[in-house]
């Protein structure tokens, strides 16, 4: 098994089942069409200070845009920095809720193998700061 090929698969296949990554996002923290925001705590200098993001999302590309910090990303990323996950904790509930029966079949060791490479190429395919 090529497990770099197999990871580029499983995100390609995430970001390419997950056309509406506007609804996943306002189904997990509500809003409204087609931009919305969010609050969340953070530590900022040592101290915690409540931010707010203000996401504008592109369900064409899969991808969201934070109004404030800059950010581009896939909506793994967005599940990443929202529930505060890991990569792995991410794409196992992004495949669970649209149900897109991936990994299925694969050992433990397998899938973390899978993992290790698709984390790399999703930061280095989709993760862009302006």
């Amino acid at each position: 098994m090529d497990y770099e090929d197999e990871a580029a698969v499983l995100v390609e296949t995430i970001i390419e089942n997950t056309e509406d990554i506007y609804e996943y996002i306002t189904n997990q923290i509500g809003g409204f069409y087609k931009k919305t925001f969010y609050t969340k705590k953070e530590e900022h200098n040592g101290k915690e200070i409540t931010t707010k993001h203000f996401i504008s999302v592109s369900s064409f590309v899969g991808l969201y845009k934070c109004e404030v910090c800059r950010e581009k990303n896939s909506i793994i990323g967005w599940h990443m920095k929202y529930f505060e996950t890991s990569f792995s904790c991410a794409v196992q509930s992004i495949n669970q809720y649209f149900d897109l029966g991936l990994l299925r079949g694969l050992s433990k060791k397998e899938v973390k193998k899978i993992m290790k490479y698709a984390e790399k190429y999703h930061t280095s395919t989709f993760v862009e700061y302006e």
